[in-house]
Order: C-alpha cells, then sequence, then structure tokens
C-alpha cells in the first residue's frame, strides 16, 4: 500500500511567498509533497507563471478555511502580512495541520504567548530565513576562539529598499494600521532574521539569558509613520547585551549580519551563515566549515509529524517579539532622522547612513553613541514580567489577551 504524499498548501504567494512558492513546486515535483492548495486574495502574474513552468495545477483559494475544508491537510505554510500571521496560524493549529511560519512570527507578544498556548498536534516553526544557519555559524566561530566571554553580540544591516515597497500595501511603513499591530521597521521586518539570530546567540552563550531592559532609538528618514533607521539594545539579566541597528534608506548596502565582540576577538557571520571569520588580537582563527542541512521549510513539510527544531519553535522567539514590541512601547513613535533624504531614481536615500551602521556595528553602539546629532531620541523600557504591547495606537479589540506588567496600567 502506498503510503500518500504529505499534503500542503501555501497561504501567500507574494513578496517572500513567491519563493516558497517555487521551492514547494520543486518539492511536489521531485514527489516529495503533494502541494494541494494556494491561498491568495490577489494572485500576482510571477506566482501564476511559476505555477505553470512546473506544469501543476494546485487549487487556488480565497481563504485558509477555504483550503482546509476541501480535503486533508498535513502542513500550512503562511507568508502573509505580518500582521494577519496569529489568526491563520491558529486557524491551521486548530485543523491539526504542521504549521511553517513565516517570520515575524506575530506582532504582539500577547498573540506570541496564545499561539505557544494552543495545543499543536504537529510541529510548529517559525522560518527566521537564515538565522539558523547564522547562528551555527557563530557558535563554530565561538567555539574556535575557545569560548571566551561576549561582550556585545550585533546585529547590523544597511537595506536601499525602493519607495515601490512602500506603495504596494497600505500596511508598508506602518506601526499601526487600523488599530492592528504591524511593526514593519528595518529590525522588525528585512533584517528580522539577524536580530534573531543575535538573540539566539546570546542565549546559547548564557544559560538563561533574558532581557531586562531595551533601549531604543527609532527614526524615519521617509515621510512614514513607521520607522527606516533604528538601533536596539537589549540589555539582559546577565549575559552578552544584545544590539541591533539597521535602516532601508541608506546610501550604500552594508550587507545584514552578525557581529560578535568577546575581550580579545571578533567573531562576523555574514551571507546567510556562509561567510564567516574569527579574529583573536589581531590574528585570524580557522572556523570548522559547516555541514550541510536539510532546509527548514523542506524538513517542516515533508515531515509534518517529525520533531521541529528548538530554535525555530515559537517559544524561541520571545525574546524577538518582546524587544519589538518593548521598543515601541519605549518610542511611542518614531522621530524624524536629523539627516537629509535625497530622492533617487530607485527611491530615498540618507547620505553616510550606511556608514554610520558599520560604526555603530563595529563599536557596539547606539546610533546616538557614534553621532551626537541622532541623540535626544532614546528610550527605556524596563522589561522584566513585560506581558506584551500596551499603545495608544493599539485596539483593545484587537489584542488576544489583557497585557499586564510594566506600562499596561
Amino acid at each position: 500500500m502506498t503510503t500518500p504524499l504529505p499534503a500542503t498548501v501555501l497561504v501567500g504567494t507574494g513578496g517572500y511567498g513567491l519563493r516558497h512558492l517555487r521551492s514547494l513546486l520543486g518539492l511536489h515535483r521531485d514527489g516529495l509533497i503533494d502541494l494541494t492548495g494556494l491561498v491568495d486574495v490577489a494572485v500576482s502574474t510571477e506566482a501564476r507563471q511559476a505555477v505553470a513552468e512546473h506544469g501543476l495545477a494546485p487549487a487556488w483559494y480565497p481563504s485558509l478555511e477555504d483550503a482546509l475544508a476541501a480535503g486533508p491537510v498535513d502542513s500550512v505554510v503562511i507568508s502573509t502580512p505580518p500582521h494577519t500571521h496569529f489568526t491563520l496560524a491558529r486557524t491551521a493549529i486548530e485543523a491539526k495541520a504542521a504549521v511553517y511560519l513565516e517570520k515575524p512570527p506575530v506582532t504582539l507578544l500577547q498573540d506570541l504567548d496564545a499561539l505557544a498556548a494552543l495545543p499543536a498536534s504537529r510541529r510548529v516553526e517559525v522560518g527566521f530565513q537564515d538565522a539558523r544557519a547564522t547562528v551555527a555559524a557563530l557558535s563554530r566561530a565561538w567555539a574556535a576562539l575557545g569560548r571566551p566571554a561576549v561582550d556585545d553580540v550585533v546585529a547590523y544591516g544597511a537595506l536601499a529598499r525602493p519607495d515601490e515597497y512602500y506603495r504596494r500595501s497600505r500596511w508598508a511603513g506602518h506601526w499601526f494600521l487600523d488599530g492592528r499591530a504591524v511593526l514593519d521597521g528595518p529590525l522588525f521586518n528585512p533584517l528580522a532574521h539577524v536580530v534573531q539570530a543575535a538573540l539566539l546567540f546570546a542565549a546559547r552563550v548564557e544559560d538563561g539569558w533574558s532581557p531586562a531592559q531595551v533601549v531604543a532609538e527609532c527614526f524615519h528618514v521617509r515621510a512614514l509613520p513607521g520607522d527606516d533607521t533604528s538601533a536596539i539594545r537589549v540589555v539582559p539579566h546577565r549575559g552578552p547585551r544584545v544590539l541591533a541597528v539597521g535602516t532601508t534608506a541608506s546610501d550604500v548596502v552594508v550587507h545584514p549580519g552578525v557581529l560578535v565582540h568577546t575581550g580579545d576577538g571578533v567573531i562576523r557571520v555574514s551571507d546567510g551563515g556562509r561567510r564567516v571569520t574569527a579574529w583573536r588580537r589581531g590574528t585570524r582563527i580557522a572556523v570548522t566549515p559547516a555541514t550541510p542541512a536539510t532546509s527548514a521549510l523542506r524538513a517542516a513539510v515533508t515531515d509534518p509529524d517529525g520533531a521541529g527544531d528548538p530554535l525555530l519553535s515559537p517559544a524561541a522567539t520571545r525574546a524577538f517579539v518582546l524587544t519589538g514590541n518593548a521598543a515601541v512601547q519605549a518610542m511611542g513613535s518614531p522621530h524624524p532622522a536629523p539627516v537629509a533624504a535625497s530622492p533617487g531614481p530607485d527611491g530615498v536615500r540618507a547620505a553616510g547612513l550606511g556608514r554610520l551602521v558599520a560604526a555603530c556595528a563595529r563599536r557596539g553602539a547606539l546610533l546616538s553613541e557614534v553621532a551626537p546629532a541622532w541623540g535626544g531620541a532614546t528610550r527605556r523600557l524596563d522589561v522584566a514580567g513585560y506581558r506584551g504591547l500596551v499603545h495608544p495606537d493599539l485596539s483593545p479589540t484587537v489584542v488576544t489577551t489583557t497585557p499586564s506588567g510594566p506600562g499596561a496600567a
């Protein structure tokens, strides 16, 4: 008797979902899964072409509920706007399907805790893209240095995001929309994978690592309701501090990566864990090369009943979601950046932003600690017992649970 292939549904075929679509089509072609359904409210030409190129005809559905009602589903891959993730993931879990959720997992810490509390019968994982490979590379380099004490772990990146990104969706560039938390900023979305890698590595270095305070500096170069240039420092109860600094309005691109500062050495990992260097007192130290690994997406959909990867569990994303919530709550709203915005052929750029981000990464410093002109916007929030975002722009009707703790009164 032939065992049926795992039935998979993809929700969201635009943006990064198009990449997932192509991967899933390849797995279907290779006889590893049965891609039974695609869910989207507006199907792009690129998505239709990708399906046609593989000679396949999975059914298109307007909602996940419709796809689940059409037949048994073993796994659901979710790649939709961040503020839609919680409801979709809950629906899939309640239907007893495995879930592979694109980053960021959810926008509210309250929703993350509610999601983690659901009785999942199959694996539920969050795909922070290259975070897992970056953590593995950092760990190998740290071992090569003899596992010294770590002072700071820095996630960084300076991107030149086109203005078209901010025009294509109502939610792009917003922290809140229609009373819902969107939190679309450089550190919360496009650079989320290196921020998550930095947080995970800090927890690997110090057992029991957890945030005690979040320090935030959030700015907008463009005329946005949200941020496009920010630095956030997470001060733990013990262990290394984590700094995240990045922009999407840079004049030059600084490719995302993670930099680790020790007492006498430095580790740098970029390109999704493929570029690794370690230095001790000016001498380069050899690092053991990576071993081939199955992609997280492939593992999730081909083995929906298998043991999940602890690095990809919803619980492993709690520090990330907490950090974003606390930064937004502490700031209230982003500040205008103290730089001139220059319109270019592809979008708004600010001279010197790439160099500033690189300097912050090298020094493990906030924007204001490197360039005094960026001072005056630093805000802090103690997060011991923090339960989730409280903000006047957040409608209480969209919050799953009532938050308590700092700032909740």
